[in-house]
């Protein structure tokens, strides 16, 4: 079983290859709650960046810090607790376990950090990770963490800047900037990939989630059948003000 500490591990290092890269994929958010498409985009990424020859570790799926997402939802907020059980749940049932994680840095923080931040701190803490390890660095392991997002965050944040990132594109997402071929080579350069999800996974969302529990609607379509059920069995949203009591965070349970 998985250890439990802020960003788990030791699934991960078994599987780390030696001579190689190892990509360790990163998807923040607020995952209120967690969908098919959080995971899909990690699956959809790991899928492409294997047919290009690479190899994938892990991923990771990063919830945000509270005050993120009250700030944005108010009495629809799930408390950290909640998101990282509900992402615990989808992992499983997408038979995702042995190499996708639940990273809960960013919800046992203080305050929010901001995604760049969190990639930052990951990309750091692996590869402290590797060079702290006289086995790793005998085995000649490397590790490379990736930004996973969607094709709109990375257009609107101009991220095509940056480098290591994973974008997963759709068709009908409308594009503020267009880029050529020669662009996108330029872009392997700095580990920018850009995957189109070919209708592997449809037009998901947390809100369509949320607007469908409070319509007393069906959501195992939008989300796994787990999490539809755990959901249920706290009644979110079917009470608000009852459901934003319950989810606020306790002093020993969720001080972000």
């Amino acid at each position: 079983m998985e250890e439990t500490k802020p960003t788990p591990t030791s699934t991960l290092i078994k599987n780390f290859k030696p001579n190689t890269t190892n990509y360790v994929l990163l998807l923040t958010g607020g995952i209120n709650p967690v969908h098919r498409l959080h995971i899909g985009a990690l699956e959809i990424a790991k899928m492409g960046l294997e047919k290009e020859g690479k190899y994938v570790a892990g991923g990771y799926l990063s919830p945000s810090h509270y005050v993120y997402v009250n700030t944005k939802l108010n009495d629809k907020a799930l408390k950290s607790k909640t998101r990282v059980k509900l992402c615990e749940l989808a992992i499983e049932e997408s038979e995702n376990e042995s190499w996708m994680f639940v990273d809960q840095f960013e919800v046992s923080q203080d305050r929010f950090v901001d995604f760049p931040s969190v990639t930052r701190r990951l990309r750091r803490y692996l590869k402290d990770l590797v060079k702290n390890s006289q086995a790793l660095v005998e085995k000649g392991v490397k590790v490379e963490v990736l930004f996973c997002c969607g094709y709109d965050l990375f257009d609107r944040c101009a991220l095509w800047r940056s480098s290591n990132i994973a974008v997963i594109d759709r068709p009908g997402w409308e594009k503020l900037s267009i880029f050529n071929e020669e662009d996108k080579k330029q872009f392997r350069n700095r580990n920018i990939f850009i995957f189109e999800d070919n209708e592997k996974i449809g037009d998901f969302s947390s809100s369509k989630i949320r607007e469908k529990i409070e319509n007393d609607q069906d959501t195992s379509d939008i989300t796994y059948n787990s999490v539809a059920k755990y959901l249920k069995q706290i009644k979110w949203l079917k009470n608000t003000r009852k459901s934003f009591f319950e989810n606020l965070p306790s002093q020993e349970d969720d001080e972000d």
